[in-house]
């Protein structure tokens, strides 16, 4: 038990930082707080840009007629959370990406990662947003 203590206030010493990381530090004579509670969180959150593929995963859901992220996740047999995370922008697994191909008939790797529509079903491109009503894939500019 000695050697702990010895050991902590001789690293004490060697490093003064080391017994002062709560209070307030100052630099340039101001006073400057550290830590989690340096800046207030804003009250609408976190800003930050959705990724193409969590488009794609939101527009995919919405084509299917799911009205909400649960539902889509119980038809796939993933967890809400699973699903609410790819749609929010975290990456998307090739785990998950397989298992979108497998349960929804004509989807492709190619339209989930890339956005690329050449290789989904005349339908499913128009369900997608990706051919208007009257198009035909040949058409597509």
């Amino acid at each position: 038990m000695s050697v702990l203590v010895d050991l902590h206030q001789s690293y004490g010493q060697t490093n003064p930082s080391y017994l002062d990381l709560q209070g307030p530090k100052e630099i340039d004579g101001k006073s400057k707080r550290s830590g989690p509670s340096s800046r207030p969180m804003s009250k609408s959150g976190i800003a930050r840009k959705t990724s193409p593929i969590a488009e794609r995963a939101r527009v995919l859901r919405e084509a299917m007629d799911y009205d909400t992220s649960n539902a889509f996740a119980a038809f796939l047999g993933v967890s809400p959370q699973r699903w609410n995370n790819i749609e929010t922008g975290l990456p998307l697994s090739n785990q998950m990406a397989f298992l979108l191909v497998q349960k929804v008939p004509g989807l492709t790797l190619d339209w989930l990662y890339f956005g690329k529509a050449d290789g989904l079903p005349l339908e499913l491109a128009r369900r997608l947003g990706e051919l208007g009503p009257g198009q035909s894939s040949k058409t597509r500019p």
